[in-house]
């Protein structure tokens, strides 16, 4: 079976219900993932980040895609005149067709009806295209800076010494280190087709196994040069 992956993110369980609905209606399964936020409400305040995920299977991607445009129902008499899209140029108006994951999806089908009234012929082979250079540029890994696998390294190369300062600030320091290691291997994107890459390069993601294993190999060194000049006293 097909891997479930996060196709939109809501802050309402009922919104994400609603959508899922709709979605299992048409013949798409979904599910609904409601992950709670690690501290309590009354502790961080209002959660600003939408923390409940519809999931689909990651082939059904550009079928729900197409499922939500198809049912967009797009009237421009009847837009409302300060619409921020009526003043947009045709330039920018192609520019939300290139990067439809930037937009809504009534602005992506609002953005094409425009450019037709215009006179701009904007095909469905047009929109394709347009959709798999965008995946494409999305896809692409992201190369580290040599500036930030350096602070990397010496984060987790210092990480030991932090043990020895304080408890608290080692497991600070050693839980960055690990982490960016980690980020660096492990980290995934998912893409509008529903493909699951890697975020970073191969050469980034050997940083990040190099980073990881210093992290972890540094604590007891620094412990055993820590405990064998203390002994010389």
């Amino acid at each position: 079976m097909r891997p479930f992956r996060t196709f939109r993110r809501f802050n309402e369980l009922a919104s994400a219900q609603q959508f899922a609905s709709f979605l299992r209606e048409n013949g798409i399964p979904a599910e609904v993932e409601n992950i709670p936020p690690l501290l309590d409400a009354v502790i961080i305040g209002q959660q600003l980040t939408a923390s409940i995920s519809v999931k689909v299977p990651d082939n059904y991607f550009l079928q729900v895609g197409t499922l939500l445009k198809e049912n967009i129902a797009i009237d421009i008499d009847a837009v409302e005149p300060e619409y921020y899209l009526l003043s947009f140029t045709d330039s920018e108006l192609l520019d939300i067709i290139r990067h439809p994951d930037e937009w809504g999806d009534y602005d992506n089908a609002l953005a094409i009806a425009l450019l037709r009234k215009r006179g701009i012929p904007i095909t469905g082979t047009f929109i394709e295209s347009a959709q798999e250079k965008r995946i494409a540029q999305l896809g692409a890994p992201v190369s580290v800076k040599i500036d930030a696998l350096i602070g990397a390294y010496l984060l987790a190369f210092l990480c030991g010494i932090g043990w020895v300062l304080h408890y608290v600030f080692g497991m600070v320091v050693m839980a960055f280190a690990i982490g960016t290691g980690a980020a660096f291997l492990w980290a995934r994107k998912t893409l509008p087709d529903g493909n699951s890459v890697p975020v970073f390069d191969e050469q980034t993601r050997r940083h990040g196994k190099r980073i990881l294993l210093v992290a972890l190999v540094m604590v007891p060194v620094w412990f055993i040069l820590l405990n064998y000049f203390l002994s010389k006293r």
